[in-house]
């Protein structure tokens, strides 16, 4: 099936981005880059007008061909905006910042951490809210590492050869709310185990959130 225009911009933006690291080449609708591939299909399951606003909601479906073995990663993503191009531009972006990112990351082989002998490809960190200064939430690599470090006897036990992680939380003043995902399953082992990090104390909320891609060594 031919893709459509808004299927075709969104992976024209990853095709941009592997520009930077090598030479990809289109082949009809899939990206072709050092012997790997890389297609997607977006199905929305919301696209109308919301509350005086227009919400574009669309599970993304990524198929990808990765150290010789092929694999099919999904993401939900959502956008609002004031009309639907300004909802679908915005669902489309926070895929390729989360999600994407990730990806492209992992065709490249550039790594953002290793533990216990697996490698961890990020997407864009997301933290909003009123986090509390000199403390070890400081969107950086380091930190992403203990988040995943904390579940790691979780998510280590995967034996696919691309495994996705989807943390999101929220730390309020009394409690931690916790959503995370292994492949598309929701994993309440591993945010049992999110819960237990040495969140720091507030009065006001944050949110935090991160999309991993995590892989063998060899």
């Amino acid at each position: 099936m031919e893709m459509t225009p808004i299927e075709k911009a969104t992976l024209q933006m990853v095709f941009d981005q592997l520009k930077a690291g090598g030479e990809p080449q289109w082949d009809n609708d899939t990206i072709k880059i050092d012997g790997r591939t890389i297609g997607l299909k977006i199905e929305p399951d919301f696209d109308d007008e919301k509350d005086g606003r227009y919400l574009y909601s669309a599970k993304i479906t990524t198929t990808c061909s990765i150290f010789k073995q092929s694999s099919t990663l999904e993401y939900q993503s959502v956008g609002i905006g004031a009309n639907r191009e300004e909802a679908v531009t915005t669902c489309m972006r926070e895929w390729f910042g989360a999600f994407a990112v990730a990806l492209i990351r992992v065709v490249l082989g550039t790594a953002n951490f290793t533990i216990n002998g697996k490698r961890f490809y990020s997407g864009l960190m997301g933290v909003r809210g009123n986090v509390p200064p000199n403390t070890w939430v400081d969107g950086t690599d380091r930190m992403a590492a203990q988040v995943v470090a904390s579940v790691f006897p979780v998510i280590g036990l995967s034996q696919g050869v691309l495994t996705p992680l989807d943390v999101k939380l929220v730390v309020e003043k009394e409690e931690i709310k916790v959503n995370c995902l292994i492949g598309s399953i929701v994993s309440k082992a591993a945010a049992d185990r999110l819960q237990t990090l040495p969140w720091p104390e507030v009065e006001q909320p944050f949110m935090f959130k991160q999309y991993y891609i995590m892989t063998d060594l060899d």
